[in-house]
């Protein structure tokens, strides 16, 4: 952040400094205590766990310049000297801040929202037009109504590029995100079958995702997956240019005769630009990855990036923590796609272990999927016949509701699974049966919390070597 003083935050944040002194400069913005640096602005929010206001002395001690807070919250030491400015709701004033210092430059803002891939894409834009100028890109999923705020407040003067991902889980988020940033350009990576407690259908996830199309300018780019039936019907509300990428022949960029090879995938591309033509090869797992890829070429055609520095950027490319990461742990591939899961990226992902090569067995660990209302023992299910129609050597399900995944598995013909109520009960299991040159997939959503199945796996393994070495 670009240094302010606490009066253009007040102002923004439509507050009024209640002690102190509005003349102070402020070097940036914190919402973490045990984060904040000295010269920041800690925002004191009130999550569902845990309420700032409780920490406001503690920043102050470990150095914050100043505190927002909401009247009568705050509880400051007597001697503790501070600086506050108070506000009706910290949450809406950090918007609000964002929203006005995003007028303070002029960079070309990418939004990037849709069902699946959003983290991926954005991570892929962010680490190639980094490779050719310089750009801000929201750090790991950093999407909502707090993470969007902190990453357009990561601008300053000598970014030429504003890289945002844009989520949403309940009807009416999405417009207020896309109002703070204000994107030129948009991305639709898909429009799936995600929290359907709250949206209702995929119709209501539609109506949602639409927003982006929207509300971008006449002048604006919207780049969407052309595959994708639901985010054709989304252009249908755009003043913008289209661009459609995907594999299927009408789209504008294309991606044809794609491989999938031992750490990644290779395919040729066909564009209306003839420099980013040719054949690329990229170190991401599974099929579907290659349209994120045509994203990510898309917009940099429209940015006018060097073709030669954007080939080279994804050829060093890194997927994001959790996203079909793959990693080897005493001899087996484990691909971690850890982060989140739901009916479409499930299938992807089984579809990007089964295709993937080696002469291993090909072992899915899944997990729960969360938000999916009244339709989520049949959508476990769905899984549990893909997961048998691809013919996964064994399935492994954690959890009550993924017991619907092995019934549907089990329904369709696959025999070999394993039913467990905790990932510890799974990462037992896994070291009695996998074997070197196995490939496991590990996915389920957020609260499984399944990234301890990979640590469990990776702490086996470092014992058991430990143990041979003595």
């Amino acid at each position: 952040m670009e240094p302010r003083t606490l009066n253009y935050i007040a102002e923004a944040c439509e507050g009024r400094v209640i002690w102190g002194d509005p003349a102070q400069v402020v070097s940036g913005i914190c919402i973490d205590s045990r984060q904040v640096r000295p010269g920041e602005c800690f925002f004191a929010i009130r999550g569902s766990s845990n309420d700032g206001h409780k920490f406001v002395a503690e920043a102050l001690q470990r150095g914050a310049t100043a505190a927002v807070v909401e009247p009568g919250r705050a509880q400051i030491q007597p001697g503790l000297r501070a600086t506050l400015i108070e506000v009706q709701d910290t949450r809406r004033a950090l918007a609000a801040l964002a929203r006005r210092y995003r007028m303070d430059f002029n960079p070309v803002v990418i939004g990037v929202a849709g069902s699946n891939g959003k983290t991926t894409v954005k991570e892929l834009l962010g680490q190639v037009i980094g490779a050719c100028m310089k750009a801000v890109w929201s750090p790991a999923s950093y999407n909502n109504e707090i993470g969007v705020p902190l990453t357009v407040l990561q601008l300053s003067n000598e970014h030429k590029v504003l890289v945002v991902e844009l989520g949403t889980n309940h009807p009416g988020e999405l417009a207020p995100l896309i109002e703070i940033v204000k994107p030129e350009i948009g991305i639709l990576t898909s429009i799936g079958r995600e929290h359907l407690e709250f949206f209702g259908s995929i119709e209501g996830v539609l109506e949602e995702e639409r927003q982006l199309a929207a509300l971008l300018p006449a002048e604006g780019v919207l780049v969407i997956n052309g595959d994708d039936q639901f985010c054709r019907r989304a252009i249908s509300e755009t003043r913008a240019k289209v661009i459609t990428v995907g594999f299927d022949a009408s789209c504008q960029w294309r991606a044809v005769q794609t491989r999938l090879l031992r750490g990644g995938i290779k395919f040729e591309v066909q564009a209306p630009s003839p420099d980013y033509c040719g054949v690329y090869e990229v170190p991401l797992i599974g099929k579907h990855q290659a349209v994120n890829v045509l994203l990510v070429l898309a917009v940099c055609a429209e940015l006018g990036l060097p073709p030669k520095r954007v080939r080279a950027a994804l050829i060093r490319c890194k997927s994001a923590p959790m996203r079909m990461e793959l990693q080897e742990i005493g001899g087996v591939r484990v691909i971690n796609d850890a982060y989140n899961a739901n009916p479409d990226s499930m299938v992807a992902a089984l579809r990007a272990l089964s295709g993937l090569p080696g002469r291993g067995r090909r072992i899915a660990v899944l997990g729960e999927m969360a938000e999916l209302g009244d339709q989520s023992p049949i959508l476990h299910r769905e899984v549990g016949k893909e997961a048998a129609k691809l013919q996964i050597d064994q399935l492994i399900t954690v959890g009550s509701l993924a017991k619907f995944i092995a019934e549907g598995a089990r329904t369709n013909g696959l025999g070999r699974t394993m039913e467990f109520e905790t990932p510890e009960d799974a990462v037992r299991a896994l070291l009695s049966i996998a074997q070197p040159g196995d490939v496991i997939l590990i996915k389920a959503s957020r609260r499984a919390k399944f990234e301890r199945i990979v640590e469990g796996l990776r702490q086996a393994m470092w014992d058991k070597q430990k143990c041979c070495t003595i």
